[in-house]
């Protein structure tokens, strides 16, 4: 009985360290991984911050012309003043870019309107 005792606790001492090394290696592996986690977020973000800073230095107009060029859509961006020679699409509440447009159109009014109080000279 006392050999079955000390087989019993060797055996309890061998899967408690067994158990311990697991969980001391599975903790290296999960701090290993979130290292790693951690710098490529901080890679990726560089490189976003980067492409953005990129885009805000481009004119609008450049970048959509390059656009243009690759993509092969019918179509196009027309810049202010433009207008297309195919006038095939009237107006149209499409999207939130019409209640945009609709916003644009009255705040330019509206400072027109204010011109014409503060310079009603200048206007006739």
């Amino acid at each position: 009985m006392t050999d079955l005792l000390a087989l019993g606790i060797v055996a309890l001492i061998l899967l408690s360290a067994i158990a311990v090394l697991f969980a001391v290696t599975l903790r290296q592996n999960i701090r290993d991984s979130s290292r790693a986690l951690d710098e490529f977020d901080i890679r990726r973000q560089a490189e976003i911050t980067s492409l953005l800073n990129r885009l805000m230095a481009v004119r609008w107009e450049d970048f959509i012309s390059v656009e243009e060029t690759t993509a092969e859509q019918v179509g196009g961006f027309y810049a202010p003043g433009e207008s297309s020679e195919d006038e095939t699409m009237v107006g149209g509440q499409w999207s939130a870019m019409s209640r945009v447009r609709e916003r644009a159109q009255a705040l330019d009014e509206n400072e027109e309107q204010i011109l014409r109080e503060d310079f009603p000279e200048e206007t006739k």
